[in-house]
């Protein structure tokens, strides 16, 4: 329940405070507005409690993994808030990346699950996210998977050169 104040009750506080100078007129009416916008948002704000605990962190390196095959992680997390936890979305950074995780609201206690799986497809050093975002409280999480691609092995024959004449 907000608070209004009347136009007339202004005026009525003016007058009682005799106050005659107009700088503090406005210093009195600013201190009013901010105080009635703090009760608002006091009052309309709920007491809820949303905590999401990592037990396996929020970074996982891969190490290093071959190239053109995926590879996946399943970051584990625990509702430690008072209230149940839905994720909304599991967004990965690019297209490389895709993600899954549990679409059923998490109980306090309870654990949830987010898997990034990172198709392997170019050689080299890589660094991803995925963001993780929850409700209520559309908080976010940030969850990184690193690790190096290396090109497959070729057969020794093949890099064998052809005697010379």
């Amino acid at each position: 329940m907000a608070l209004h104040l009347k136009p007339a009750l202004y005026q009525s506080i003016y007058h009682q405070l005799s106050i005659t100078s107009t700088g503090m007129k406005k210093i009195l009416t600013l201190f009013i507005i901010c105080s009635t916008c703090c009760i608002a948002m006091s009052q309309s704000s709920k007491d809820i409690t949303t905590a999401l605990e990592w037990s396996n962190g929020i970074t996982h390196d891969f190490g290093k993994i071959m190239q053109h095959q995926p590879a996946s992680y399943t970051f584990e997390f625990t509702n430690t808030g008072t209230q149940p936890v839905t994720i909304t979305k599991a967004q990965p950074g690019c297209s490389c990346t895709v993600s899954d995780y549990t679409k059923e609201p998490v109980l306090p206690g309870k654990k949830g699950l987010v898997k990034a799986t990172y198709n392997a497809h170019s050689a080299g050093m890589f660094n991803k996210t995925i963001t993780v975002s929850t409700a209520p409280g559309n908080e976010s999480t940030i969850l990184k998977i690193t690790g190096v691609v290396v090109q497959k092995q070729t057969d020794v024959a093949d890099t064998v050169a052809a005697p010379r004449k």
